[in-house]
């Protein structure tokens, strides 16, 4: 790896951020499930930011969130574990899991990320 001293030190400690998107079967097209799961997220894991899209050919409902971790490894298992509790937390049940991504955010946009999940947000 290439990496500068500054981002092999935070990734060490766990501040390198990572985005996932985490896509379960069904509830394509129930907009109260994609409320229902927001609002799971919202109650369990604010500070991630959570997105939540629907694909209503596909019949799928996507998760997308930011979290700081060590490496990918980790970002994953935390990004899991944030989705599960999240889930539980919208009341709906699980379905089969479609699809997991993973991307390291770069590092020069970092911030406008952090602000951007931290952003006001107007009820509907």
């Amino acid at each position: 790896m290439n990496d500068t001293i500054y981002q092999a030190w935070h990734r060490t400690i766990g501040h390198t951020e990572y985005r996932l998107r985490i896509t379960m079967a069904g509830y394509g097209d129930d907009e109260e499930a994609a409320g229902d799961f927001l609002e799971g997220f919202q109650g369990a894991h604010p500070e991630v930011g959570a997105v939540i899209s629907q694909d209503g050919a596909e019949d799928t409902i996507t998760a997308t969130f930011a979290l700081a971790a060590r490496d990918e490894q980790h970002a994953l298992q935390l990004g899991i574990m944030f989705w599960v509790e999240s889930g539980v937390a919208s009341g709906l049940s699980p379905n089969d899991l479609i699809r997991t991504e993973i991307e390291l955010v770069d590092t020069d946009r970092q911030e406008s990320t952090r602000a951007w999940a931290n952003r006001p947000r107007i009820p509907a």
